[in-house]
């Protein structure tokens, strides 16, 4: 039988067995590809504040981004697991952020407009409410190693993102802010 199982059907047994380093490893990749495209995305904001001065954009990608992670997240509460389970949702929530990360890397001109900046903004918010609340419900059943290693993938997330911005500053002379 697999362990994983077997620690969701006997508690007893889970606390006396650790969970598998693959079970560790997996979960903590998971965790730092749910917050990478977030993070990078936001991340590029002052550039993208940069080409577009006339307006607030900082601020409208983030309440795009948030008022979509909060409807996501309301819409999912009457969905039971049944019908909608925590794989099939980060498998969902995955492919949305990954697919704005890829559309940014591939097919975004030198300028991308304010109104697709809203919208990857909104892809990215939908996304990472989908993934984030059925990984957490997935590391709730298993070993508090596996929540907290999932945690610490997101943390990593941000700091790489953030590395990233900062190699790019100091690497690029075109970059002004």
């Amino acid at each position: 039988q697999d362990p994983t199982r077997k620690q969701l059907a006997n508690p007893e047994d889970a606390a006396s067995s650790s969970p598998s380093p693959l079970l560790l490893i997996c979960f903590g990749i998971m965790g730092m590809g749910v917050l990478f495209p977030y993070n990078t995305l936001i991340n590029c904001v002052d550039w993208y504040q940069h080409i577009h001065p006339e307006i607030d954009l900082v601020g409208q990608m983030a309440s795009s981004m948030m008022t979509a992670t909060l409807l996501a997240t309301i819409s999912l509460l009457p969905i039971s697991t049944v019908t909608f389970p925590p794989p099939a949702r980060i498998t969902v929530g995955f492919v949305l952020e990954l697919g704005v990360l890829a559309y940014l890397a591939v097919w975004v001109g030198e300028t991308p407009s304010v109104s697709l900046l809203k919208l990857l903004s909104v892809i990215v918010g939908f996304g990472d409410a989908i993934t984030q609340s059925s990984m957490y419900v997935l590391a709730g059943q298993l070993d508090p190693q596996v929540t907290a290693l999932m945690v610490t993938g997101c943390a990593v997330a941000g700091l790489v993102s953030s590395v990233l911005k900062l190699c790019t500053r100091a690497f690029s002379r075109d970059l002004r802010s």
